[in-house]
């Protein structure tokens, strides 16, 4: 099994890199070491979807491979905890109104709460 972690910023990627010993691959970008590889897409789903597909050819097995995106996000006050971790089960994309709901492929305890996408930021 691979695992490809996906984060927007640096900041985000920074502590999974350390904790993998994940080197950065000049030619695709990646960050690797065996089965585990980060990419840093940048913020919002433009720049995150031109950055997937800078990789999507690549020789990755991707029916092998479970996608994990990890963020720093804002919540509402009265509904989230700074410093909380939290899984989400539903995406709401302000800017379509569409909704996708994520599958949850790995067993957890992590409490589960939807996310908005938003234009910009608050």
């Amino acid at each position: 099994m691979n695992f490809l972690f996906l984060t927007a910023l640096k900041v985000e990627a920074t502590p999974i890199i350390k904790r993998f010993n994940l080197e950065k691959d000049l030619k695709t970008q990646l960050f690797i070491n065996n089965n585990i590889s980060l990419l840093i897409t940048g913020v919002g789903k433009h720049k995150t979807k031109l950055r997937l597909k800078s990789i999507i050819d690549l020789k990755i097995n991707w029916d092998e491979t479970i996608i994990i995106n990890v963020g720093i996000a804002g919540g509402e006050k009265n509904k989230t905890n700074i410093g909380s971790i939290y899984l989400i089960n539903k995406i709401i994309d302000e800017e379509t109104g569409k909704i996708f709901f994520p599958d949850i492929l790995i067993k957890n305890n992590l409490e589960e709460i939807s996310l908005t996408t938003v234009i910009n930021s608050v």
